[in-house]
């Protein structure tokens, strides 16, 4: 795993050993940022399920503001602060042990509004479309904003879900990244 783009380009990232996590591969990282390219500078980014922190490394390498790392598993959370430290991007991460739909509802009109919300939950746990419900509820997508999800090829998501409905998906094989956006926005 490796960031693909950006001032890191190249470097390797830290990744967690078994099959507990499922990291992005760089080609779908590389395609899915083809997507967002635009979005990414200065955004604050809000980093889901975010595992080895891939996303929101490669978010950073690009120019992101900053990101907000969250997990609830203590290797991943150690593993996501070795790789924004060994990446020089300390100084633009916030990394939280707890988790999501905690820390989301804790979030509560007290928090950041985000650019971009990566998501990546487990496959099989059903934990998408209650998280994008969750996101919707708390109001925390600027109006420009953007849901990226990355879930099982297998998965059925609703055209929309809360107040953000689908604007593209891309499939890879068993993998599926999905991009939503609020209803009305282009």
């Amino acid at each position: 795993m490796r960031i693909v783009a950006g001032t890191a380009k190249g470097r390797r990232l830290k990744t967690l050993k078994g099959m507990n996590t499922r990291p992005t591969a760089d080609r779908i990282k590389e395609s899915l940022f083809n997507v967002i390219y635009t979005s990414v500078k200065d955004a604050v980014v809000l980093d889901l399920f975010a595992g080895t922190g891939n996303l929101g490394c490669e978010a950073l390498s690009r120019g992101a503001s900053m990101v907000f790392f969250v997990d609830k598993s203590g290797l991943s959370i150690q593993t996501i602060k070795d790789n924004v430290n060994n990446l020089g991007f300390a100084d633009r991460a916030q990394v939280y042990r707890k988790d999501v739909f905690a820390f989301l509802k804790g979030l509560s009109g007290r928090g950041p509004t985000f650019d971009l919300i990566f998501i990546d939950p487990p496959y099989g746990e059903q934990l998408l479309v209650p998280t994008i419900e969750l996101i919707s509820d708390m109001d925390i997508l600027k109006d420009d904003g953007m849901v990226i999800a990355e879930h099982s090829a297998m998965d059925s998501i609703p055209q929309s879900i809360g107040q953000f409905r689908i604007k593209r998906q891309k499939m890879y094989g068993s993998t599926a990244v999905t991009f939503f956006v609020k209803d009305g926005a282009l």
